[in-house]
Order: C-alpha cells, then structure tokens, then sequence
C-alpha cells in the first residue's frame, strides 16, 4: 500500500472491499486514502493534508468521513462510489474522535469539550445537536442503529442515548481493575446491537508488573454494565489496549499492545505469548502486536497473536484497529513503519 507520513494513524474497513486510511502526517498532498481490497493498487486519495487523525466508513463501504483537527473540521465523503465532492463541517478543535452508525447516516464527531451528532434528515448531512463533555472525548463508538453512544475520556467511559432530536448521557461504565488511573477509556469499541463493550486503559499498572496495560470486556443488562473479562498485558510499558475492536456480533474482539513483543527470538511452538515461555522463546519488546479473542457469552479466551511481518526497529503496529463485522477481516495500522508508515490486512 501507498505511504506517506504517518500513514496508518487511523483505519477502517467496510463489511465489502473498501478500506480507508489516514495519514495526518503527510504534507503537500493527500491526507486520506481509500484502497479496495484485495486489489492494493486500486487505491484513490481523498483529501488534503492534515486530514486522518481519526477515520470512519459504513457497512457498505459507500459513504467515509474523516477528522481533520489541524484544520478544525471534519470531512464526509456521501458518496464513495460516485463521483461527488466532500462535504466539510467546522468547528474548533473537531476531529479527533469519530464514531459513525452502519448506515453512515449519523457521527459523532468529539471536540475539545464537547460531542457533536451529525445527521441526514434529508440526505444531506447537518450538524443537529450536542452536549458538553468538558473532558476531551479520547473514544467513540456508535451501535449499529446509531441509538447508543460511547465515549472514553481519561479514566472514565460514559454512555449516551441519541435520538433525531437530543443526546442525552444515561450512565456511566464501572472501572474496577486500575482504581481509574491507567486510562481507562483511551481506546473502546461498541458491538453492533450496543450490548457489548471493550475498553481499553494502555497505562494500566498491576503490581510487580509495572504498567503493561489492560483492556476490559462488558455486558449490558438495560443501563447497567457489568464487567465479564479483564485483559491484562505481558510486558511492562507494552501499551496493551492502545486500540481495540469489535466485530458486529460481538463474538471477536482485537486489542492492541503498541510496545509489546512482536516477534519470538529462537524456535518457538504456537504464538509467543508470554515473556518467556522457554529460555529460547521470548518476546522481543518494541514492535507492537495485536492479540485476537473469542468470546462465547460466558468466557473469553485468546484465539491468536499478530506480529509484524518484517522485524525492522521500533514501530506502531497497533496504532489503529478495524475489524469488519463478520469478524473475517482485521485491519492494522502501523503509523511508523518504515518510517512512513503501513497498513496491514489480516483474514
């Protein structure tokens, strides 16, 4: 795939052959990028540079939007498919965060202090309405119907109903594994009928173990949360819970570990995953790995660890997540590699 500066900041695949990319790093040319995949060739820049810090596509791969923060606005392309123009909406410090429903009919779009919803009351997208959040929103994540909303702020994650008129916050999630330091809420993806929740707290501290990081799994009986999987991360400083996502079913979920070992130094049987599995099995620190999880409704379990295919120094493999809904599909952004920065697609 194309590379440019920063390229893989922000990811995310449709349940058909459209990815997108952002890269708000690059400079004098496009910021954004949609690829249809298989076929990595067949790939067309969107928008100027700046744009990409956050990034979002529908279900069926027709309509994107992308956050542009350095330019407070954010960019919706309503036609992927057709020739068209973006639309740009503005306001000071938009951007950052995304979230949009299957349809692609509704975003909430984060600011400094505040979510703002957009919506398509006549097929053309306006901003409707918003709520004071005087925390900057770190996450979003909208249901599939765009009804429920959820937004990770540093160390708290809230809930919110959306109708076609308000927003309204309804409750709050329950953080009882870090004490609400490690932030909780840096990282967090909704299933699709709004029922299941990850979080993710990449600071997250545990004794003896430092501060590898740690990512939550709930569930959600009418407005409660109740908490039914926690995630810890093998090496201190490992980032785990930088990102995550969820399929649409909320059967597979992925959590990323920016700093974790992504390779295995000697002759290893299965996935590397612990510290130090033997004296000849180790994990090498500083790459970034993605672990993938089943869970069946009672108990979550580990299904496999991606690594970076090319060991080369450091890197961000990990730095964005995107899994389509079926779960058959997951993409990993890697804002550093090579320098420039890649995108990897795993299936």
């Amino acid at each position: 795939m194309d590379s440019s500066e920063n390229f893989g900041a922000s990811v995310a695949t449709s349940d058909g052959s459209a990815i997108v990319v952002g890269a708000p790093g690059t400079t004098g040319r496009f910021g954004d990028f949609l690829y249809n995949f298989p076929s990595p060739g067949t790939s067309s820049p969107l928008t100027a540079e700046g744009c990409g810090q956050s990034a979002v596509i529908n279900a069926a791969g027709t309509i994107a939007a992308f956050g542009c923060p350095a330019s407070n606005s954010f960019i919706v392309w309503p036609s992927l498919t057709a020739a068209g123009a973006p639309m740009s909406y503005g306001t000071t410090g938009v951007g950052y965060t995304l979230a949009t429903n299957a349809a692609g009919t509704r975003f909430a779009v984060g600011t400094s202090n505040a979510i703002f919803i957009y919506q398509d009351p006549n097929s053309v997208i306006n901003r409707m309405f918003s709520i004071s959040t005087v925390q900057t929103p770190l996450a979003l994540s909208l249901s599939d119907d765009g009804s429920r909303l959820v937004a990770g702020f540093a160390g708290e994650v809230r809930t919110y109903a959306v109708t076609d008129t308000s927003i309204t916050e309804v409750g709050t999630v329950e953080e009882r594994l870090t004490n609400g330091l490690g932030l909780f809420g840096a990282s967090l993806a909704l299933r699709g009928d709004g029922t299941t929740l990850v979080v993710g707290a990449n600071l997250a501290s545990f004794p003896g173990m430092g501060t590898p990081g740690a990512a939550l799994v709930y569930t959600r009986g009418g407005r409660e949360w109740m908490p039914v999987g926690s995630l810890r991360g093998e090496i201190t400083n490992g980032l785990f819970g930088t990102a995550v996502a969820i399929n649409r079913d909320g059967t597979r979920f992925a959590v990323s570990a920016l700093s974790a070992g992504s390779g295995c130094i000697g002759v290893c049987s299965g996935p590397c995953l612990t510290l130090a599995t033997t004296r000849e099995c180790q994990l090498r620190p500083g790459q970034g790995g993605v672990y993938v999880y089943r869970y069946d409704g009672l108990r979550v379990t580990l299904e496999s660890y991606i690594r970076p295919p090319i060991e080369t120094g450091t890197g961000a493999f990990g730095f964005d997540l995107s899994l389509n809904r079926a779960g058959t599909r997951l993409v990993v952004g890697d804002s550093t590699y090579d320098t420039s920065g890649a995108v990897f697609v795993v299936e």
